[in-house]
């Protein structure tokens, strides 16, 4: 019956080791994508590339919003919820697409290509959006195979990409379809995926059938939507402020190095942890669980933020040696996303285990939760962190400052002041939910244990390298990276005994596997 694994067990653990070795993949697949991307397009190219994308991005919110509640109503017994997601974007679609057009087309417009940007961004990143749902029920289901498409997924955006820019020289066309196709093959398997289990049945693409049901879940879903509003409003300016900064520089260059030095947002992602994490709070919050993913969250970030930090100056030009003025930027980058990733540990916390949405019929009992809250202070948290700093870049541009790194510090600042307070917060709601005890003592090993990994890196002097030329340079930096990163490795494991456990539960469980 659809639905009927909605009551199976969660194993958080193994899906947070399968993502988080995935996570490593993916990580090095996304920065060879970037590598590829940033090194062929100037900076004016890639800025209106992320521009272009990052806008697409913003208007397709609210599919994401649709897509949350319709998966976790389904996980929750309510099968007909992905029908009525789909039925709302499909319609979401007739106004989303001329807006888009109508914002980007001026920018891109004056470009021999600008038109088959637009449309090729309209069919891979905005037809696709009503399939949504398909990727929330993975996550919920079955976190592990999320992985797993994943590492389909990357092969094959970098192979596509790869084709399509060097091979054929075709700039941000290439950028733009490799992983559009790749992103097309991700939910036809994911698709297969849902099928074989059972969770999904081809009839639900028939949006005509049910119709009348399908709707009235759809008005439920709406209903709900009210309070991801906020998140709404979230997303949409957290894509947004590239445009903006260029809109107020009238240039792409601030984009451009905004989005470069906002890479360590990708790296240091609290994702591999909280898929499976947010899936078993639906099912059976556990406090022993959420510590668990505290600390090989943390045993991953610090590194990662760490190390970002003391390489900064090679980190940004190893994209584009353009670039190595914005290395402050990346700094700055680094411990916001550290930060934020601890926020969404908590957040899945707190939402995962809550139930209002289901029990009460009440919206505003709903709102009151963290359901209802947590949406609305991220909201407070990007809208007053973009307009202070639309406004402050707005009185350095007229002060005649034209250096893009200057013009988008206000940004990167704003949002790093803003993390802490948003943070502190989610904990507190997320401890009203489960007594959650924050693994401190390991948290505090895994400091000391950056110290050797650090002195390594000065010691070494690989800091301040440009890479301008990628292959001679970067066999300066990886031998003392790889030992910086043993060391870490191994001082940690001595140092937690938790993290022991963890490591030999792991390894256990992969030698098990491959008997």
């Amino acid at each position: 019956m659809e639905g009927s694994l909605a009551g199976q067990r969660i194993r958080v653990r193994l899906s947070a080791l399968v993502n988080f070795l995935t996570n490593m993949y993916r990580i090095v697949a996304s920065i060879i994508f970037s590598l590829i991307v940033i090194r062929r397009l100037d900076p004016n190219d890639y800025g209106l590339y992320s521009v272009a994308l990052n806008t697409a991005n913003a208007l397709n919110t609210p599919n994401n919003v649709w897509s949350f509640w319709s998966s976790r109503r389904h996980v929750l017994g309510i099968s007909i919820s992905p029908k009525a997601s789909m039925i709302l974007s499909l319609l979401y679609l007739v106004i989303s697409i001329p807006l888009y057009i109508f914002i980007v087309m001026p920018l891109a417009g004056s470009r021999h290509d600008g038109l088959l940007i637009v449309v090729l961004i309209i069919i891979f990143y905005m037809l696709t959006t009503p399939l949504a749902p398909v990727s929330g029920l993975i996550t919920l289901y079955a976190p592990e195979k999320y992985g797993y498409l994943m590492l389909l997924f990357e092969t094959l955006r970098v192979i596509l990409t790869y084709t399509l820019i060097i091979g054929m020289g075709s700039g941000i066309v290439g950028a733009i379809a490799g992983p559009g196709f790749a992103g097309i093959v991700l939910t036809i398997a994911s698709i297969m995926i849902l099928l074989k289990a059972g969770t999904f049945r081809v009839t639900i693409l028939n949006i005509g059938r049910n119709l009348g049901e399908s709707l009235r879940e759809a008005v439920n879903v709406l209903r709900l939507s009210v309070l991801s509003i906020p998140s709404a409003i979230t997303g949409f300016i957290a894509s947004f402020d590239k445009y903006l900064m260029s809109l107020i520089a009238s240039s792409t260059l601030p984009a451009a190095f905004a989005s470069v030095s906002s890479t360590p947002k990708l790296i240091i992602s609290p994702g591999s942890f909280t898929i499976g994490l947010y899936a078993k709070m639906l099912r059976d919050p556990s406090k022993q669980d959420a510590a668990d993913m505290i600390i090989l969250y943390s045993f991953v970030s610090i590194f990662f933020a760490a190390t970002l930090s003391l390489l900064s100056i090679p980190a940004i030009t190893f994209f584009n040696p353009s670039y190595a003025s914005g290395n402050i930027l990346l700094i700055i980058a680094s411990i916001e996303a550290l930060i934020a990733g601890y926020a969404a540990i908590f957040e899945s916390i707190a939402m995962g285990s809550e139930r209002a949405d289901v029990a009460s019929r009440s919206i505003y009992d709903v709102i009151r939760t963290p359901l209802g809250r947590i949406p609305l202070i991220q909201m407070l948290r990007f809208v007053l962190s973009v307009s202070v700093a639309a406004v402050t870049q707005t009185m350095i541009y007229s002060a005649g400052v034209r250096d893009p790194v200057i013009l988008v510090l206000p940004y990167s600042l704003s949002y790093l002041v803003s993390v802490i307070p948003y943070t502190l917060y989610v904990y507190r709601l997320a401890i009203s939910k489960i007594k959650l005890e924050i693994p401190w003592v390991d948290i505090l090993m895994f400091l000391l244990a950056l110290l050797p990994s650090a002195y390594v890196l000065k010691l070494l002097g690989v800091g301040d390298i440009i890479i301008s030329s990628f292959w001679r340079d970067i066999v300066k930096i990886l031998p003392g990276v790889g030992v910086s990163a043993i060391l870490y490795i191994v001082v940690s494991i001595l140092l937690s005994k938790r993290l022991r456990y963890l490591v030999r539960s792991g390894m256990m469980f992969l030698i098990s596997s491959i008997r």
